[in-house]
């Protein structure tokens, strides 16, 4: 529609006009089941993303592939566009779905959607797929991202679906090459060294079977 064009152009103006006509549904879905916030949103457009959002637009709504507007923000790491619609009063702390904005963030290592995602009320330890964001900056070896979600409250002991300790996962991302500073940063937000995984190893343990008896020393 010309709507869903207007705001993936952001153009501002037209959008007002179009959405002061009798008859306009600004929740339009398009074949692709997308709205004009997701166009506005996916291209970054703050002020367009705000009138429609003002106007009444649905934050809730999804595309076909399931993204709604503030994943297609922060998968395009348009930081703005979600503090335009929190500044206009949306609650990301409550939005169903939450979980998965957090861990984008925390994919990407884009500290500050992070920071603004926590800030907001998203919890540390939200979990999408079976996995805390913690856990999802282990696979990427995302330090930053890490500390950041430590020092917002997730915790150091966080395990996958099938049991595995963020601390044997860093264990194991270490030898094969992985950052072992973030084993350091694990045990000094209180990961337990002593707890013994499926395979009845502790931490030492799995170190020396791995054959790198040395990253003991660290713990």
């Amino acid at each position: 529609s010309a709507l869903h064009l207007a705001a993936s152009l952001g153009h501002v103006e037209i959008v007002q006009f179009l959405l002061a006509q009798i008859g306009t549904d600004i929740d339009a879905k398009d074949d692709n089941g997308r709205t004009p916030l997701h166009e506005a949103a996916e291209a970054g457009h703050e002020v367009v993303v705000g009138v429609l959002y003002e106007g009444g637009a649905n934050l809730e709504l999804r595309e076909s592939d399931e993204k709604s507007a503030a994943d297609l923000a922060v998968a395009g790491g348009h930081l703005p566009v979600l503090e335009k619609l929190n500044e206009k009063g949306a609650d990301f702390g409550r939005l169903p779905g939450n979980a998965v904005l957090l861990h984008a963030a925390a994919s990407r290592e884009d500290l500050p959607m992070m920071k603004f995602l926590l800030d907001a009320g998203i919890h540390p330890d939200a979990r999408f797929s079976g996995l805390t964001p913690s856990m999802r900056t282990l696979h990427h070896q995302s330090l930053d991202a890490l500390q950041m979600l430590l020092k917002a409250g997730a915790k150091a002991e966080a395990r996958t679906p099938s049991g595995i300790s963020a601390l044997h996962a860093a264990i194991e991302n270490s030898v094969r090459g992985g950052d072992e500073e973030i084993i350091s940063v694990l045990l000094g937000a209180g990961a337990r060294i002593h707890d013994r995984e499926r395979d009845g190893l502790n931490a030492a343990e799995l170190c020396g079977a791995r054959g790198r008896p040395d990253l003991s020393e660290i713990i």
